[in-house]
This record gives structure tokens, sequence and C-alpha cells, in this order.
């Protein structure tokens, strides 16, 4: 298992465990037959929607039990909509996570609409990594 795999699992494990009144036998048990839905925060089609549809069909693979993963989209700028359902809506059991954009988090300080607490989400991992570089013509008439 890769590092990056062997982390999300444990991420979801310890998600499952901290959100349980009473802790499962073991993940395997607690996964088996279930829905672990991934809620991304962008339209369909977007650059974060392929990324999460990628490691949704890839997850059940390497999460013990092998649960159903299912995708929803909840397109708003800067994935506020999803982290705010992530945070209000959705159960602290386990079987909710959030992908989107890393803009969320500088924008988590100063826009009105945010209605979650940053310091109470954890990171589980990140499946992509990009460098901007920026680049002009050298005959470029300054």
């Amino acid at each position: 298992m890769r590092p990056i795999q062997r982390a999300l699992a444990w991420a979801l494990y310890s998600a499952a465990i901290f959100g349980l009144s009473a802790p499962p036998a073991n993940a395997e048990d607690f996964y088996k037959g279930k829905i672990v839905k991934l809620i991304v925060g962008s339209g369909e089609a977007s650059g974060v929607d392929i990324l999460g549809r990628v490691a949704a069909r890839h997850l059940p693979n390497h999460i013990p039990g092998k649960p159903t993963v299912i995708v929803q989209n909840m397109a708003a700028p800067e994935s506020i909509a999803a982290a705010n359902h992530v945070y209000n809506v959705a159960e602290p059991d386990g079987l909710t996570i959030g992908a989107g954009s890393a803009g969320l988090f500088s924008r988590a300080i100063s826009q009105p609409n945010i209605r979650f607490d940053l310091s109470k989400f954890t990171w589980v991992g990140n499946i992509y990594s990009a460098t901007v570089i920026f680049w002009m013509r050298t005959d470029f008439p300054c």
C-alpha cells in the first residue's frame, strides 16, 4: 500500500472511531457494506471533480471492508458550500469526506458565508500538487 493510500485509510479509520459512540471491533467490520460519500466542492467536469472521481474509483481498494464510494457535487465558489455541508449537515461518523479547492482555506478567514470551524477539519490527503510558473516571450517590447 502506498504512503498516501495508507494515510487515507488510517484517516478514514480514525474519523470513524472518533465519530462513533462505541468504536467498531475493527475497520473492516465498520466499513464493510457501507457507503462513503465524497462531497466534491465544485461542479461536474471541473478539475476538482475529475480528481475526486478518480479517487472515488480507487478508494474502496484501500479502505478496509471495501465500502462503496459515491461522489456528490456541491458547486459553489472555493468549495464553501461543500465545507459547510460536511461541517453542519453530514453525520460525524467517518462516512463523509470533503474534497475541494485549496482556495477554501484562504477564504475561510474572510468570507461571510463560512459556517464551519476550520480548526475542526483534518487533512486527509492530497492527490495532486501543482507548481504555477509564469513566463513571457523574450522579445516582448517593454
